[in-house]
């Protein structure tokens, strides 16, 4: 039978949990506005036009001949191809998407962004 040791207690790093994750992803969408990120993250996306805050062009998930397929809200940071039906509420889903991580290290790799 093994014994419990106050020190192994110490030496345990809980996950975190879901919640937490939420509540991160919440304060890193303050604290980015979507334009600037959307700005350094599709270095490469040409609008093809403008409707209000949205910006409409290529989708940067797949190659296509569409070029009204992708949306991007400036506003809320709101995304949608209506292709290939990505979407996501704001930009740790286009993170997550865009780069093929999960939330915790989308998470994780915004916080280190912002400093």
């Amino acid at each position: 039978m093994k014994t419990y040791n106050r020190s192994m207690k110490n030496n345990y790093k809980r996950p975190p949990t879901r919640y937490n994750l939420q509540m991160r992803s919440k304060k890193i969408c303050k604290a980015i506005s979507p334009t600037q990120f959307y700005r350094e993250e599709l270095v490469h996306f040409v609008p093809t036009r403008a409707d209000g805050c949205n910006l409409v062009g290529y989708c940067p998930f797949h190659p296509g001949l569409l070029g009204d397929s992708f949306k991007v809200n400036l506003k809320y940071g709101s995304y949608e191809c209506q292709y290939c039906s990505k979407l996501g509420s704001n930009i740790v889903d286009f993170y997550r998407h865009s780069h093929g991580v999960s939330l915790q290290k989308a998470v994780e790799d915004l916080e280190k962004r912002l400093g």
